[in-house]
């Protein structure tokens, strides 16, 4: 019997040293198939031109300049803070832009066609007047739940910012630009910074920045012209619209020229530092000069000086609650690179995601 118990203690031993090796030996499997899979992702992360760079030695011992693109705030709670606090709730703040005034409708039908319609200003200048408050109500609704959402949502970059900049050890001189309401960073890298940056599950993706360089700007045509092909001065002769109310942002490599008599001081502003372009003046005279196309807008003017990674501290600047534009124009390109191969430029994937994230509220 005892042989027995023995005999069976034996067996059972054998069976759990069985098992456990079995376990492990199936974790091991398990973790190194996580562990590949990490590896693959770390790598998908990296663009192919950076990929390019990180084989090549000659970069072996250099920082890169790279975007560092990681994980959005969470909007839903944004927008919940900004409807708690600006005491409107999105779907409130929400205008329809449809024409009720059929007179008005049929007006402006005819003159779309050609028709000669004597009436249509009159007319039109009687709908904004009758929906004047209204339309104000509304745009202050906006105005006002815009500004608290940008302010919500600088607050939380800014937390997830600087967690990710401790998390990944990056030093502030090494740092190029922070996005102040969008998830990117631009710094200066080595190879194994980049490859330990991919490896952190808040990246999403790394890419090459092109660095301050390759601005053109473009040339002009003659105002004259392009009011007359476009058939600007009809409407505003016609219909009364002169973007009255609208601020508009110039971002470009510099400021508009001040002494400019078609540029009048009481609309016309410059953020930061003066540094005149006959390009950039050129561009405010076309869009709101006394002759432009807006003839009552405001314009902000911000000059990038040829740095292109100011151009994200100007989108930042003009979507603030401080100056919050309505429109925001960027006319230079950027030389060689995404327009040669017809790719879109990680600075146009910028600009799209600034316009998709703080102007839903004003669709």
């Amino acid at each position: 019997m005892k042989k027995f118990i023995k005999k069976a203690n034996l067996l059972f031993k054998a069976i759990a040293i069985t098992l456990v090796l079995t376990l492990t030996l199936s974790m091991m499997s398990i973790i190194s198939y996580a562990d590949f899979e990490d590896l693959i992702s770390y790598e998908k992360k990296i663009s192919a031109e950076l990929l390019e760079m990180i084989k090549n030695p000659t970069f072996e011992n250099e920082k890169i300049s790279v975007y560092i693109w990681y994980s959005d705030i969470d909007k839903n709670e944004v927008k919940r803070k900004a409807e708690k606090e600006s005491g409107f709730t999105q779907d409130e703040i929400k205008v329809d832009h449809k024409i009720s005034d059929s007179a008005l409708i049929d007006s402006l039908t005819d003159v779309q066609e050609g028709i000669q319609n004597s009436n249509v200003e009159r007319k039109m200048r009687d709908y904004l007047e009758k929906t004047k408050e209204e339309r104000n109500l509304a745009k202050e609704k906006v105005e006002i739940f815009s500004a608290k959402k940008r302010e919500i949502s600088k607050e939380k970059h800014k937390e997830k910012r600087v967690k990710l900049i401790e998390i990944l050890k990056i030093s502030s001189k090494d740092i190029v630009m922070e996005s102040e309401y969008a998830p990117m960073l631009i710094a200066e890298l080595t190879i194994d910074h980049i490859m330990k940056a991919a490896e952190n599950k808040m990246v999403e993706s790394i890419s090459c920045f092109r660095g301050d360089k390759g601005i053109t700007e473009q040339p002009w045509n003659s105002l004259i012209v392009m009011k007359s092909v476009n058939g600007i001065t009809k409407i505003h002769e016609d219909l009364g619209i002169t973007g009255r109310n609208v601020k508009l942002g110039i971002t470009e490599g510099g400021t508009f020229d001040p002494n400019n008599n078609d540029l009048p001081d009481n609309r016309f502003n410059i953020i930061g530092t003066q540094n005149s372009s006959g390009h950039t003046t050129n561009t405010a005279l076309i869009m709101a000069g006394d002759n432009g196309v807006a003839p009552d807008a405001h314009v902000y003017s911000y000059s990038i000086g040829g740095l292109f990674s100011k151009f994200y501290s100007s989108i930042s600047n003009f979507i603030s609650p401080e100056y919050n534009v309505n429109v925001i124009n960027c006319s230079y390109s950027l030389g060689s690179g995404s327009q040669e191969s017809g790719l879109r430029s990680y600075e146009e994937e910028y600009s799209e995601w600034e316009k998709k994230n703080y102007t839903e509220s004003e669709k």
